[in-house]
Formats: C-alpha cells, structure tokens, sequence
C-alpha cells in the first residue's frame, strides 16, 4: 500500500487486478477500491474497456504471462510503477476511457 501511494494512487481510486481467482483478496490486501478477474471477468478487450467505463484508473498486473495477452496491449500503454511482480498502469488514456 505504502508504494501505490507513492505513486499517487488513492485509496479511492478504483483499479482492476489481474489475475486474482478469489473474491477481490488482492484489493482487500492492498486496501484498494476496484474489479479483479473473478468479479469482472478481464477476459477479452471489451470486459476490460467495461471495467475502464466504470472508472478503473490503475491496472495491476501480478503474473507477467497477462501482459502478453494481445487483448491487454492497448491498456498497458502508460506503466507507472513496478513492485516485485506487481506491474502498475495508468488506465486514465485507455480504451473506454472516453465519456460520451
């Protein structure tokens, strides 16, 4: 927690985690606010505009294998941090970031 807020990232600011299989353990953890894998299934480029539509900031990626899935390209555009195997991305520019 201490160095996602040396990022400037509050503790309001929702992210999306991925991939964490539990019920949302790893936001928990991290005393975040946001969506993991499990809750808003960041299977594919359209789940993950959704999760930026509904105000995710930062990704959190915790396993490098998902930064080579073709789908995640577009939101892993803008790294801002790395913690361990923790990889951080500001959503802020992402697709679905975009209000009408």
């Amino acid at each position: 927690e201490p160095f996602t807020r040396s990022l400037g990232i509050k503790r309001m600011d929702k992210v999306l985690i991925t991939p964490d299989q539990s019920w949302q353990a790893d936001l928990y953890l991290g005393g975040q606010a946001g969506w993991d894998d499990y809750t808003l299934l960041l299977n594919d480029s359209l789940s993950m505009a959704r999760g930026v539509r509904l105000g995710a900031r930062y990704l959190y990626i915790t396993n490098s294998e998902w930064l080579k899935r073709s789908y995640m390209h577009p939101f892993l555009t803008d790294p801002i941090g790395k913690h361990g195997e923790v990889t951080i991305f500001d959503l802020r520019h992402a697709p679905g970031s975009e209000q009408p």
